[in-house]
């Protein structure tokens, strides 16, 4: 039943972001190549608005579901009364010029803007059916049906990534908490650009963790649709659709369909911006160059990376402009698009600078006067001609297994070099794509960060495909085979990590059980929320989202304010600040967790004289273990601490 309620709320949520950026775009009257893309175009831009409605809650301290909700309608009735505005006045307009009203629909089908929702759905099954009569299109078919069922199963168990119980979900947890979104100074992350962290708080108000897990599912099949939109009109229908599919299958997009993470939704901003920005340079009309803006803006709101894409685009806007039209007005044409990029993207920059004198913070803090705690840069060994082979082979140095990218890219993009330039209509979307990865290559070389250019790889995979056809005959069967084997082998991977979920997806196993085999701190958060509700914990983990009490990780406690006691010192200290317990862990599998051993080296021998509450160990089935211990720190000295300070409270009254 959880589950059922679950993806409709999803489906809700969805919906209605659609219905609002459709409004949104019958404003900028943009036509769309495929059903698929308008989808994705009006959902995304949805999602967008939607999270600044969150936040606009959050930071005027009103974060209440009934807000929510009352805010969300207001925002759908102030579009829907814009768009019957608009509609009216060009209808106005085209009826004095004697034209055909021009609206934002899909090319292919004007349905994708119907208001029968259940009827276009029930099309596009149609026509998936008839499609899966061929052969080619039972492929497709069948692959997307055990990617996407695959990705929906680990999407509906608990989620446990890393990442997410540090604070793509911890943080919201924190703002639902609240009931604002504010500066929390004893974490690292609160002033990050937080759109996807918006939904996500969303979710939690309304229903929980696993609804915010769907959230981000549905951003991986809205890439997927964001790529067919990108590929169709240089590949057309059937080439789109298994660019779409080539994207869906990389391991590091389904690995990510499964957790509440934001990098699939920089990779769909970024896909978006890029096809507005590819219309715009077929068109040169104002409403393609603001919408490609807005877009970049989108994905500048969830990850700074997408920066890079964005001046990439910047430039090429520029040049193409200055070649057609002269400096002048390539110079206006850049600043209107640097202008919409700002306002739609900056706000969260602007709150980090306000704060803490960084925009970008935590990178390049020594520009800023601030102590740096995380490398603005990361390199591995490997030189840039090494790269494609050691990413695919050893993806364990550019961020691990999880993030990789598959063979297909190494198996079939060199064919593009047996074929004449621009003979494909893959060519001309892969120079945006080393210009990114140039960027990425000289800067942070991790695998997560290059999502952005998924998109065009595998549009150049069907073109090399394609193109070695009528080239060289056994290459073309060659790269067929190698293209159905690998994404063969790819869904199966997706099957194979969907299986531990299967049981509490559908029911059969409850999730506090499923937690209890996956989650190394649930069932000491668990006893936490149970019997010490009033607690504050400093911690040696990270992993916080399921603890209810205040939840503090010393690493960023010693960032914020250095401390140089140790021992008894430190220990009197932490009670001072009122710090109830400490949370010690140890982890046996240096592949599964790696904790820093400082804070217990400070803390040295009073360590053991601090009374255990309650220990425990965890061990998984993929071999990772851990011992965890939560100590209790003295109260006689917080008790000192508090007097002393209302003491010096009342003198100075």
């Amino acid at each position: 039943m959880n589950q059922l309620v679950e993806l409709a709320l999803l489906s809700l949520i969805a919906l209605a972001a659609q219905h609002a950026g459709r409004r949104a775009l019958e404003l900028f009257r943009v036509t769309w190549s495929t059903r698929l893309g308008h989808i994705a175009a009006s959902v995304s831009l949805g999602l967008g608005m939607l999270s600044y409605v969150v936040l606009a809650l959050g930071l005027t301290g009103t974060l209440t579901l009934p807000a929510v909700i009352i805010a969300a309608l207001a925002w759908l009735a102030t579009l829907e009364c814009a768009a019957s505005w608009w509609r009216r006045r060009s209808q106005v307009a085209c009826a004095r010029q004697g034209v055909a009203e021009t609206r934002s629909v899909s090319a292919s089908d004007s349905a994708a803007t119907g208001k029968n929702h259940v009827a276009f759905a029930s099309g596009l099954c149609r026509n998936w059916i008839a499609r899966s009569i061929r052969v080619d299109g039972a492929a497709q078919v069948l692959l997307l049906t055990v990617i996407t069922l695959g990705t929906l199963t680990g999407a509906l168990a608990p989620p446990t990534a890393g990442d997410a119980m540090c604070y793509h979900l911890e943080i919201p947890k924190r703002f639902v908490q609240l009931g604002a979104v504010q500066f929390l100074a004893l974490t690292d992350n609160s002033l990050f650009p937080f759109l996807m962290e918006m939904l996500y708080t969303l979710a939690l108000l309304v229903r929980g963790a696993v609804l915010a897990q769907l959230l981000h599912w549905l951003v991986g099949l809205l890439f997927a649709a964001a790529v067919v939109e990108l590929a169709t009109p240089s590949l057309g229908r059937a080439g789109g659709r298994w660019a779409g599919l080539i994207a869906l299958a990389v391991p590091g997009v389904t690995n990510q369909m499964a957790a509440p993470l934001n990098d699939l939704a920089v990779a769909l901003f970024a896909t978006l911006l890029v096809i507005a920005w590819s219309r715009w340079s077929e068109v040169r009309e104002w409403r393609w160059l603001v919408l490609a803006a807005v877009f970049g803006g989108f994905g500048l709101s969830v990850k700074l990376v997408t920066a890079a894409m964005a001046a990439i685009v910047l430039v090429a806007i520029f040049a193409q402009a200055w070649r057609r039209d002269g400096f002048r007005t390539a110079a206006a044409t850049a600043s209107v698009f640097v202008v919409c990029l700002v306002v739609t993207g900056g706000v969260w920059y602007a709150r980090s600078w306000y704060h803490l004198g960084n925009p970008v913070y935590p990178y390049f803090n020594s520009l800023f006067g601030i102590a740096a705690h995380t490398a603005s840069t990361l390199r591995t060994p490997y030189s840039l001609i090494e790269f494609p082979w050691a990413a695919t082979m050893h993806p364990e140095a550019f961020g691990g297994r999880g993030v990789q990218f598959g063979a297909a890219f190494l198996a079939i993009l060199p064919g593009l070099c047996l074929m004449r330039h621009g003979a494909t209509g893959g060519h001309r979307l892969l120079w945006p794509a080393v210009a990114y990865t140039l960027v990425w290559f000289a800067v942070r070389q991790d695998l997560r960060f290059l999502l952005p250019v998924v998109p065009m790889l595998a549009i150049g995979v069907v073109a090399a495909q394609r193109g070695l056809h009528g080239v060289h005959r056994p290459a073309f069967v060659a790269a067929s085979a190698a293209l159905a084997l690998v994404l063969a082998f790819q869904a199966l991977i997706v099957a194979k990590r969907s299986r531990p979920c299967l049981a509490v997806a559908i029911g059969r196993e409850s999730r506090d059980e499923y937690l209890r085999r996956h989650e190394p701190t649930f069932e000491l958060a668990r006893f936490v929320n149970a019997h010490l509700p009033g607690a504050r914990l400093i911690s040696q983990d990270y992993r916080g989202f399921y603890f209810a009490a205040d939840f503090v990780r010393e690493a960023a406690l010693r960032r914020h304010a250095s401390y140089a006691e140790r021992g008894d010192a430190l220990v009197d200290s932490l009670a001072r600040q009122g710090y109830t317990h400490v949370l010690l862990v140890e982890s046996f599998n240096p592949d599964a967790a790696v904790y820093e051993r400082e804070f217990e080296q400070r803390l040295g021998a009073s360590v053991d004289r601090l009374p255990v509450i309650v220990a425990s160990r965890f061990s998984s089935a993929a071999g990772d273990r851990r011992a965890y211990r939560l100590l209790e720190l003295p109260r006689d000295a917080a008790q000192a601490g508090s007097n002393r300070e209302s003491k010096r409270v009342g003198a100075a009254n």
